[in-house]
């Protein structure tokens, strides 16, 4: 039989940006303390329930709501966007790519996850056949998975071109787009 833990504890819980009701967020929302299965008013198992944003009111019988707007962030604070990738590098920075807020965006931000400061990485283009620097495409909905030599793999996506099916390496250690051959 498979058993539900009572509470997993992780130290912080993050989310940026997103898309609700019409509206761009480009604010950060935290759980200080994640409890990742809590039991409910008639006892049943429930997942902790999304962010709520400020114009919702919960039902009477929810949870009172965990997450909490992270108001201590500063820095060069990226502009409201949603469909971009969020990837934690080596639990400390929170990389953003990318995304769509009344255009597609090529841009990278990150978070200092400890001092909650972003700062805007202005990352070296990728090298065409000639050898020269070409812009990366702005795009919104791709995907983003960290490799374990600091590179971040950035497939694909859409932008007002159409679909993507370009694969792209970011070297977080010099801040460099590359392709690979």
């Amino acid at each position: 039989d498979f058993e539900v833990p009572k509470k997993e504890q992780f130290s912080r819980l993050l989310t940026f940006g997103g898309f609700f009701k019409g509206q761009l967020f480009g604010e950060v929302h935290m759980v200080d303390e994640w409890s990742v299965i809590k039991r409910g008013i008639a006892g049943k198992n429930e997942v902790v329930p999304p962010p709520q944003r400020r114009t919702d009111k919960p039902p009477p019988t929810s949870y009172n709501d965990i997450w909490r707007q992270a108001d201590e962030v500063c820095g060069e604070i990226p502009l409201a966007r949603c469909m971009h990738t969020a990837t934690l590098v080596a639990g400390r920075h929170l990389v953003v790519v990318g995304g769509w807020h009344a255009e597609f965006v090529n841009d990278v931000y990150v978070l200092d996850v400890q001092t909650m400061v972003w700062e805007q990485k202005h990352c070296l283009m990728p090298l065409d056949d000639e050898g020269n620097r070409v812009p990366v495409a702005g795009r919104a909905g791709h995907s983003a998975n960290l490799l374990p030599n600091r590179q971040l793999l950035v497939f694909g996506g859409q932008n007002k071109e159409g679909q993507l099916r370009d694969v792209l390496l970011l070297d977080l250690n010099r801040m460099e787009w590359s392709r690979p051959a």
